[in-house]
């Protein structure tokens, strides 16, 4: 909530929500990039899919913190997001050149490839500005 209020922006339903926690800058180092992730944690993914989000993505491997705080659920967003509230997630989206022009509102278009069977599918994910 404090972000949406330092960038003057709400979400409404039907919004991609892409969270930027500056994981991206240590891309490529496997040990740097991949592990203690900070995230997303249930209480926030609980609020974004209320508040209407309609897909939840992040820079982070995992979307979620990780390891995560409940022991007995390994990627409680995971399950909260995908399998509760149905909202999808995109994983490893590089936000560093639209953090760095402040672009905080886009059209965003995302364009998967069709996998029959699969359970996730890479896709290109382009940003629209709207205004400056």
């Amino acid at each position: 909530m404090d972000a949406l209020a330092r960038q003057g922006s709400d979400i409404r339903v039907g919004d991609v929500v892409l969270l930027r926690t500056g994981r991206m800058r240590r891309w490529p180092d496997p040990a740097a990039y991949a592990l203690a992730e900070p995230g997303l944690n249930l209480e926030g993914a609980r609020y974004l899919a209320r508040a209407g989000a309609m897909v939840i993505g992040s820079d982070n491997i995992a979307l979620e913190q990780m390891p995560t705080a409940d022991p007995e659920n390994y990627n409680v967003v995971h399950t909260y997001l995908l399998a509760e509230a149905g909202v999808p997630i995109l994983e490893a989206v590089n936000l560093e050149e639209l953090a760095a022009e402040r672009v905080y509102e886009f059209a965003f278009l995302g364009g998967a490839i069709r996998l029959r069977g699969a359970t996730g599918s890479p896709i290109r994910p382009i940003a629209m500005p709207l205004g400056r």
